[in-house]
């Protein structure tokens, strides 16, 4: 393998090796590919996935292909993928279409995300700094200002390996 995909190649030395892939090592190289945009790579592993049956497949491992379409700009594709699928698919769709500042998509994916579960503040402003990186500073300060009125707030990040905010 390519020393610029270094997760792949472990991933396959792991599985050349005899080692069994559980949920949470697909989660990571799915991740992975989505990452380094590794289309190919990605749809391989979860039709494995798929193919050996061993595991049940969550929203996660969903959510992460569609996070790899999103990222590689195949917006459209995403949609089909997701029709009547939840919160982690949504949230992946939202955050293709700002990486790839698609505006219509971003706010058709916020439409269904909201249709689906509460509002997430960190999606919500997702969109907003969408808006404003277009010009449309004004839908970005209204949705910003509903963010406050509902008096709904994004947590800071947090980092499981150094603990810190």
């Amino acid at each position: 393998m390519a020393t610029e995909k270094p997760a792949l190649s472990l991933f396959y030395e792991f599985r050349k090796s005899g080692g069994i892939p559980d949920n949470a090592t697909y989660l990571g190289i799915l991740s992975a590919c989505s990452h380094s945009g590794l289309v190919s790579e990605g749809w391989l592993i979860f039709n494995q996935i798929i193919e050996e049956n061993r595991i049940t497949i969550s929203s996660e491992h969903y959510g992460c292909i569609a996070d790899l379409l999103a990222r590689a700009g195949y917006l459209p594709d995403v949609i089909k993928f997701l029709d009547g699928e939840g919160e982690t698919l949504w949230k992946a769709m939202l955050n293709g279409c700002a990486h790839n500042s698609d505006l219509k998509l971003a706010e058709f994916a916020a439409r269904k995300f909201r249709e689906q579960i509460q509002k997430d503040p960190g999606q919500l402003l997702l969109l907003s700094n969408l808006y404003a990186s277009v010009g449309r500073f004004k839908d970005a300060e209204d949705l910003r200002f509903s963010l406050e009125t509902e008096k709904l707030i994004k947590l800071p990040g947090f980092s499981i390996l150094t603990g810190n905010l």
